[in-house]
Parts: structure tokens; C-alpha cells; sequence
């Protein structure tokens, strides 16, 4: 496919969203730093449900207290983040694409991150869903690249980064454009909309989602930022965003020029 990277078994149908050994079938141990240790006759620590933005589960790892969102913010300037690429960065969570082939998987996952509760019971039941999916069975993921991703997740939830999703960041923004042969671009998102996972910046979302929830609750940014999103899956880098040949490099430097008036 286009997106092979050698020496890794691709999971994609046309791309490799990830690589892994197919001899690895050990099964992965704990990571130590995630949850806190207890003793035997100490109970594992519990959230409620749909925790609040501001407060983090008790007895797992913490940043600092996450910072009170402003309703109305004041914007004294906006920063650009360029995101460009395959179809990993176009991001495929909601679609025909997706694990479950459908919106299912990601309503499955949300269903698990809004039940809150137990720390290991929560990575349990991610690797469960990820495992249970179609595409995921007839592709032979090894139950250790699940249980990383379900890891991962957990650490993402234990940091505060995964509570009110369905609410809009107060000063992130994104927008998506994928680019046509014919030089034009389709406008996907439909415009710059405030970030939050059904705003169209993905299928229905990409890295952008956590890259800007990191910066505005997980570290407290306090102006205006946006990411700019022109990609398309199942391109070549060589072929189609060569800075001199590219196919889609016009495009490209179309939108930074739009965003910072230089650079088209």
C-alpha cells in the first residue's frame, strides 16, 4: 500500500496506522508508574461517573489541578498548528475506517471513558472493545499491541485529558481541508470550528483532538490556537507533498499563506 513502512506488518487496508512483531504474543506486563500501589486489603481506587473537568480520580497518577476553563475568553493572538499527511493524520474514528467499520467502536470506547471507575478494570474493558472488533480479529492484532493502546488510554484519562468530551475547548480551534487532483480542496470542516470530537476536523477526528486538549487543559494555554488540518489518506509523502513535485503542496502552502498572509 501506499503507506507501508518497511519491516512492519501493516493493520490498514491500504496504510499502516501501526506496526507490530506477528511472533510477539506475549502477553504485556503492568506498567508500574501508572497506578499507585496498594496493599491486598486496600480497595483499587474508584472515580464517579462523568467526572467533572476539574477534578481528577482519586488515587491515580494527577498533573495539577486542571485549569477553569474561561466561557468567554479574550484573544490577544492565535497560533497555528500545521497537521499534514496520510491517512493517519486525517484520522479515522467514526467511519468505514475505523476498527468497527462504523461509528460503533468509538461509542464503545466513550461508554467505558464515561463510566469512569477503576483504573485496571478501565484498561481491561478498552482492551476488550479494541479486541472485540471485526477488523481487528481478521487482521490477527496480538493482544499485547491492544493492551499498549488501552494503556495508553488509561494514562490519558488518569492525566484529566479524557473527561467532558462532548465539550468545545475554550480557545482551541481547528479546521480540515482535503486536497483534489484538480488543485482544489474539499472543506470537510466547513470552516474553523472550536475543537471537540464531532467538530468534522477527522473522520470524525485525528491527533489534533489530543494535541490541543493537551495544551489547553493538560498545560493551561491561555490564547488562541488552531490546527490546521490538509490531508488525505492513502498519499505518498514523496509524491504528493514534495515540497517541489508534490501533488498537493500548492494546496498546502494555500493554507499556511491563508492563516499568516505569506508562504502561497
Amino acid at each position: 500500500g501506499c503507506e507501508e513502512v518497511p519491516g512492519c506488518v501493516g493493520l490498514g487496508r491500504e496504510a499502516s496506522d501501526y506496526c507490530f512483531d506477528p511472533s510477539d504474543t506475549a502477553e504485556p506486563t503492568a506498567s508500574p508508574s501508572l497506578f499507585p500501589t496498594m496493599s491486598p486489603a486496600t480497595e483499587s481506587p474508584t472515580v464517579s461517573a462523568r467526572p467533572s473537568i476539574t477534578s481528577v480520580p482519586s488515587g491515580m497518577p494527577t498533573i495539577s489541578a486542571a485549569p477553569t476553563i474561561s466561557a468567554e475568553p479574550t484573544y490577544t493572538r492565535t497560533d497555528y498548528f500545521l497537521f499534514s499527511g496520510q491517512s493517519n493524520m486525517v484520522g479515522h474514528t467514526t467511519d468505514e475506517e475505523s476498527l468497527s467499520g462504523d461509528g460503533s467502536y468509538w461509542r464503545r470506547i466513550r461508554a467505558v471513558l464515561d463510566a469512569g471507575g477503576d483504573a485496571v478494570r478501565m484498561e481491561a474493558d478498552l482492551a476488550d472493545v479494541i479486541l472485540s472488533t471485526e477488523r481487528v480479529k481478521e487482521e490477527g492484532w496480538p493482544k499485547s499491541l491492544a493492551r499498549h493502546l488501552a494503556n495508553e488510554t488509561t494514562r490519558l484519562y488518569a492525566d484529566g485529558l479524557l473527561y467532558d468530551l462532548d465539550t468545545p475547548l475554550s480557545y482551541g480551534s481547528c479546521s480540515f481541508v482535503e486536497p483534489k487532483e484538480n488543485g482544489r480542496t474539499r472543506n470537510v470542516s466547513r470552516g474553523t470550528k472550536a475543537t471537540v470530537w464531532n467538530a468534522n476536523c477527522g473522520a470524525s477526528f485525528g491527533h489534533e483532538l489530543m494535541f490541543q486538549r493537551t495544551l489547553e487543559i493538560g498545560t493551561g494555554v491561555r490564547n488562541a490556537f488552531e490546527a490546521v488540518k490538509v490531508s488525505r489518506g492513502g498519499t505518498e509523502i514523496h509524491a504528493h507533498w514534495h515540497p517541489e513535485r508534490g501533488t498537493y503542496w500548492k494546496q498546502l502552502r494555500g493554507a499556511v499563506a491563508r492563516r499568516t498572509g505569506r508562504g502561497g
